[in-house]
């Protein structure tokens, strides 16, 4: 038996702009992002008709980048763990609302 994969992608629906593409996080890229790569919270994407269960896949991409950094330390590579585990916290922090767009913004 094979475990199913995690989507990349999924599609929203807002009532002001219709559907568009959501990327889910990832251990390279760890937000969610629309098609145009800018970032969207957790809560948007609640607020929004999406064809998956938003909080199954938040479960899942934890779980997933959990796993890599813990690799990552394994492997002696403490910056990709800490980068991982801060990626996972900042997810997280969605949740509550205590993290919001303008915090989740990729460094220049």
């Amino acid at each position: 038996m094979s475990t199913p994969t995690r989507p990349t992608t999924i599609s929203a629906r807002d009532a002001d702009t219709g559907w568009t593409e959501i990327h889910l996080p990832t251990a390279d890229q760890p937000t969610w992002r629309d098609e145009n790569g800018d970032v969207i919270t957790y809560l948007a994407l609640k607020s929004r008709h999406c064809e998956h269960d938003i909080d199954a896949l938040l479960t899942e991409t934890v779980c997933e980048l959990t796993r890599a950094a813990l690799t990552a330390r394994a492997d002696g590579d403490t910056g990709t763990a800490r980068r991982l585990v801060t990626g996972i916290s900042l997810l997280l922090g969605e949740v509550t609302g205590a993290v919001g767009p303008a915090s989740r913004q990729p460094a220049p």
